[in-house]
């Protein structure tokens, strides 16, 4: 009986060998085809980096339209802020998203050279022409903001004069600000108190 045994499990180890193998013969035979297409492609990417022409230009070098496409993230920020325009505002002269524009002048991303061409040639137009063209109304130049309060303003104090009730006596003036906070403290320390006890 056990000889049964020992012969019938190495006949299934075989038969579970030849079975595996067929199945793994074609896989290993795709591996080996597509090491040997990637070993092909690096060879031929090593030759495109080495040639002349697959060079990346430089931030300064001239195209063939003998234009140098030169761009700082600095030089868009000022820009901007001298025309007065936001970044959609600027994104849409631009033709392109606002998103962009804020990588552009964080330094993220570098516009595409055909980008920088044509923000070369907005920056020659004038600022009158950029904010009618970005829709933008208004006179040129940055956006007036609020006018900051001086130190006089601030201290000085307004005084808003008594209403009158309907009997014509004056109302009482409205509390100062820390009596209604120093109230509201009292009121809340009552109530705790009586819910605890």
């Amino acid at each position: 009986m056990p000889s049964i045994l020992k012969a019938l499990r190495a006949e299934i180890r075989q038969m579970a060998r030849h079975e595996s193998k067929r199945a793994s013969n074609p896989i290993r035979d795709q591996i080996r085809d597509l090491r040997r297409s990637l070993t092909a492609i690096e060879r031929r990417l090593s030759g495109l980096k080495s040639a002349s022409v697959f060079r990346p230009m430089a931030s300064g070098a001239a195209g063939a339209d003998g234009r140098r496409a030169r761009f700082a993230p600095a030089l868009i920020r000022r820009h901007r802020s001298q025309v007065g325009l936001s970044r959609k505002a600027y994104a849409k002269l631009l033709g392109v998203s606002s998103l962009s524009v804020y990588f552009w002048e964080t330094g993220r991303t570098r516009p595409r050279r055909e980008t920088i061409l044509a923000w070369q040639d907005l920056r020659k137009q004038g600022i009158r022409e950029l904010r009618a063209r970005a829709g933008v109304a208004g006179e040129a130049g940055t956006p007036r903001r609020g006018v900051k309060k001086t130190a006089k303003a601030k201290s000085a104090k307004t005084v808003k004069p008594a209403k009158a009730t309907r009997r014509g006596k004056a109302a009482k003036p409205a509390a100062k600000p820390k009596k209604r906070a120093a109230r509201r403290a009292r009121r809340v320390r009552g109530r705790s108190r009586a819910k605890a006890a």
